[in-house]
């Protein structure tokens, strides 16, 4: 076997072997996103589960200025269609409030959980 031959030879086992370890560190890391992004959406559903009506109040009062008064024309002009707003402005408002709460939840694990977290 030349050494030209020996040498294209082992440039082709070292890229095959580049690409592989690449691979794996794409799929591992891809593992860990999945793995902090499920435990994130557990941790805002326990957080969900725990929420006060103060807590969806204080959201509700973070809306901005114009659907507020948007949501107060529409109790007047359309009570159904009120209904519905107001229904799914409560409904962020919860949503809202749990991801605010898991985030204060995540910020005070210990320092390995929260690296388990990280990707």
């Amino acid at each position: 076997m030349s050494d030209l031959h020996t040498y294209y030879r082992d440039a082709a086992r070292d890229i095959h072997r580049l690409q592989a370890a690449v691979e794996f560190m794409t799929e591992a890391r891809q593992a860990r996103a999945d793995a902090r992004a499920c435990a994130y959406d557990e941790a805002v559903e326990r957080a969900a589960s725990d929420l006060s009506f103060d807590d969806v109040l204080a959201q509700l009062a973070e809306l901005p200025a114009q659907s507020k008064t948007a949501l107060m024309r529409a109790q007047i002009e359309d009570p159904s269609y009120f209904a519905w707003r107001l229904a799914t402005a409560f409904g962020d408002a919860i949503e809202a409030a749990a991801r605010d709460a898991a985030d204060r939840a995540v910020e005070h694990l210990p320092q390995g959980a929260a690296a388990e977290m990280e990707v």
